[in-house]
């Protein structure tokens, strides 16, 4: 979409960089946000912070997500890839000296990610 429609100011020169913004956003649709799969009781693996063990008003059974150890490894991913982003982060925006589509793709997640994980996991804001 973005070759297609956009007007190129989210897009870098340097083709380095753009490869890094593909890996960037590709890190966060096959690891964060896409379940990969449409089995009953199998996730995304940011389902961890908010889908529920059992089946509720909200939560049928096909969505739950009973197994502890599945949602622990679940937010073990969730840190590896929060670490790697520290690591590969390049300034105040992930690739290059402006926005580009890998903050785009970012953004929304670690916004809900700083709201949920403290408040489902206790972890330090």
């Amino acid at each position: 979409l973005e070759d297609r429609f956009g007007d190129g100011r989210f897009i870098l020169a340097n083709a380095e960089n753009r490869a890094l913004v593909q890996l960037f956003v590709r890190i966060h649709d096959i690891y964060i946000s896409s379940p990969n799969c449409t089995q009953p009781n199998f996730s995304h693996t940011q389902g961890c912070m908010y889908l529920d063990p059992y089946p509720t008003k909200y939560t049928p059974e096909r969505r739950t997500m009973p197994d502890p150890i599945v949602r622990a490894s679940k937010l073990k991913e969730i840190y590896e890839r929060l670490c790697w982003l520290e690591e590969n982060i390049q300034s105040d925006y992930m690739v290059g000296d402006s926005i580009t589509h890998a903050d785009i793709t970012w953004y929304p997640t670690c916004i809900f990610m700083e709201i949920l994980l403290p408040c489902v996991f206790g972890w330090a804001p």
